[in-house]
């Protein structure tokens, strides 16, 4: 009786991740960049140009699709195919990366 050693290999399954957007929805990306430009060190005037420049050229698109797609672990994420205005082909994005357009704008 001292030697037994009890093990459970029962793994419980997550349940599928829902998406937050739908085929159609008005989507704009999040920034990707804030740069401190207040920095002295980064006083280079091209580099506050970028750093401007990227901040208020949001992209505005709508969502073709959205599905699933696991990464290297096994993960299941949320992809979402959008069609960028003014561009001709959708590309795909984490859908954590993405807000509706009519959401209230990051600080």
């Amino acid at each position: 009786m001292g030697g037994e050693v009890m093990t459970t290999t029962t793994k419980r399954k997550r349940p599928e991740p829902k998406p937050k957007f739908k085929e159609g929805d008005r989507v704009k990306e999040i920034r990707k960049f804030q740069h401190n430009i207040t920095n002295p060190f980064n006083r280079h005037t091209d580099r506050i140009k970028k750093c401007v420049e990227m901040g208020y050229n949001q992209r505005v698109g709508t969502v073709v699709r959205t599905f699933l797609k696991p990464n290297k672990k096994g993960a299941r994420h949320i992809y979402v195919e959008v069609l960028w205005d003014g561009f001709k082909t959708p590309s795909e994005h984490l859908q954590i990366r993405l807000a509706p357009l009519d959401s209230p704008p990051e600080d």
